[in-house]
């Protein structure tokens, strides 16, 4: 088992995720801190869940980020029930294992979802609006911030839950099925067409990942507790991304309009507000710019 003698350990969930991945260069290039990767099965790099949860492994001051799933709004929704059979319990070793530590003082960061939490509809969503998830991955991912808030406060540890908007921006895999912007850019760049569910006018907030980085070493170093809206606070419509990247690539995309699913949420605006007057946070970077940014990377 990789462990490492320093304190204050980052535990990092998910580690093979595509969001993950992108955060550990970000979060080692701090040093004041160990970053552990935790897998579902360890390798040369990575220490396994179960080991987490040994004696010992983890300290008093210790921090989990957890980004662990195992679902995506579209496999959730072909797989009913798979988080229950996977990441609810999951969840419940860890919070039985924060239980466990000596000191209450953990402190646990839960990656949730803005864009699914809420539910569709028109309007801003506050953290303190009313969560009508209308689809499985929504719906489970309520179900663990309510599981993480009661234990929390039932036994005393430090929680922290992020209902994410869109990241982009870091490199996506080939059979990534979430992150719609890398496909409309290879859309534009090799001609093939692309897939639009509904008429594009949906609009969702898209958040540039170096912006949530800053967001989320705040978070860390000052031990920010409680539920925060992470977001870039102005939503595009599908529609309007679309004329983004054509103008930036400067060629157009073939379009194939199809059904669009009804757990897919559209026409919302994620008021992150709380996080930005507590924590003097405000994303840099707007759509046109991080796709911009995107191009260049794949360029080089």
């Amino acid at each position: 088992m990789l462990m490492s003698t320093k304190q204050n350990k980052i535990f990092l969930t998910g580690a093979g995720g595509r969001i993950a991945s992108a955060l550990y260069p970000e979060l080692v290039s701090d040093d004041y801190r160990d970053i552990v990767r935790v897998s579902r099965i360890g390798n040369a790099t990575t220490i396994a869940l179960n080991d987490m949860f040994l004696p010992g492994v983890l300290g008093e001051n210790d921090t989990i980020l957890h980004l662990a799933w195992s679902s995506v709004p579209k496999t959730s929704e072909e797989s009913p029930g798979l988080e229950w059979m996977t990441d609810i319990p999951l969840l419940c070793k860890i919070l039985n294992a924060v239980q466990l530590v000596p000191g209450n003082k953990i402190h646990l960061i839960f990656f949730s979802s803005a864009g699914t939490i809420y539910g569709s509809g028109q309007g801003i969503f506050n953290e303190d609006s009313r969560l009508t998830p209308n689809c499985m991955y929504g719906l489970a991912k309520l179900h663990a911030e309510q599981l993480i808030i009661q234990t929390a406060e039932r036994v005393g540890f430090d929680y922290t839950i992020l209902r994410i908007s869109n990241l982009y921006g870091f490199c996506s895999r080939e059979n990534d099925q979430q992150g719609i912007i890398p496909y409309l850019l290879k859309a534009a760049l090799t001609g093939k067409a692309f897939t639009i569910w509904g008429d594009g006018k949906a609009q969702k907030d898209y958040l540039f990942y170096s912006d949530f980085v800053k967001a989320l070493k705040y978070i860390i170093d000052h031990k920010v507790t409680g539920v925060f809206n992470i977001s870039y606070g102005k939503s595009y419509s599908i529609e309007q991304l679309l004329n983004i990247v054509e103008h930036l690539t400067g060629r157009g995309i073939k379009i194939v309009n199809a059904f669009s699913p009804s757990w897919d949420t559209s026409c919302w605006k994620i008021d992150s507000s709380r996080f930005c007057n507590m924590a003097n946070w405000q994303p840099e970077i707007d759509l046109a710019d991080g796709v911009s940014i995107m191009m260049e990377n794949q360029n080089e």
